[in-house]
C-alpha cells in the first residue's frame, strides 16, 4: 500500500474517480536511473477519513524543509493498493562483444 495527497482535484482525481486503476512511476537517480512501474487500485480518502488525517498530519512533519511548497489544505487523500511492481530500469539492448 503506498499513500498520497491530492493538491489541486483536477484531471489526476478526474481520472481516479472515473477509473481507478492506476500505474505510478518511480525513478532513482542517475547513473543507473533504477525504475519501477506500480499498478495499483485506488482509494479515495475524505477529509473526514482518519487515514487522510494520519496523512495530512505526517506531511505537516517535513513542511519546515526547503523542498515543501506550502499548501495549507488538501481536498483529498489516496491509497493506492498495490496489484503488481515491474522492474523498468532502463538497460542498453546493444550486446557487448564477448572477450
Amino acid at each position: 500500500m503506498l499513500r498520497g495527497l491530492e493538491i489541486y482535484k483536477r484531471k489526476t482525481y478526474k481520472n481516479i474517480v472515473e477509473n481507478p486503476l492506476v500505474s505510478l512511476h518511480y525513478t532513482g537517480p542517475e547513473p543507473i536511473y533504477r525504475s519501477y512501474q506500480v499498478n495499483c487500485i485506488t482509494e479515495i480518502l475524505p477529509v473526514e477519513d482518519k487515514r487522510f488525517q494520519f496523512l495530512h498530519l505526517t506531511r505537516r512533519l517535513f513542511e519546515h524543509e526547503r523542498f515543501h511548497i506550502p499548501q495549507p489544505e488538501f481536498p483529498c487523500g489516496y491509497i493506492f493498493w498495490v496489484c503488481e511492481a515491474h522492474n523498468k530500469t532502463p538497460r542498453s539492448k546493444v550486446k557487448k562483444p564477448s572477450a
